[in-house]
């Protein structure tokens, strides 16, 4: 496999490990992975994963800019490298947590309110 194809499978494996998820190729990882991601780092992915298919034939190999590839690679390494799963499960649990507790002090608030004005407390 060539120079961009590995950097694609390394790309892929490090969003699956992260994002704890399964995909055939980088495309599909990257569709997975969705706004996790930022679009500039996605477009880039996905230049990487046409890359991957291009080496495969030699006058499209010649069109494929390795810079680029390279660039990309490092860049996406560095954000998804920096994902914690725990973090996300964490901020999952407390996007869902935070309505809920705020919805029970509304709730608590209003039945004070009411007691109030009956006379009960």
């Amino acid at each position: 496999m060539g120079h961009a194809g590995d950097k694609a499978d390394e790309v892929q494996a490090l969003l699956q490990e992260r994002f704890r998820f399964k995909s055939r190729d980088l495309h599909h990882a990257l569709r997975k992975a969705g706004r996790r991601i930022p679009r500039r780092l996605r477009v880039e992915g996905e230049y990487i994963a046409l890359a991957k298919h291009m080496e495969t034939n030699p006058k499209l190999a010649r069109q494929i800019h390795m810079a680029r590839v390279d660039a990309g690679h490092r860049e996406l390494m560095e954000f998804v490298g920096a994902v914690n799963p725990q973090d996300r499960i964490v901020d999952g649990i407390l996007s869902v947590l935070g309505p809920l507790a705020f919805g029970l002090i509304v709730l608590f608030a209003l039945s004070i309110v009411v007691l109030r004005w009956r006379g009960l407390v």
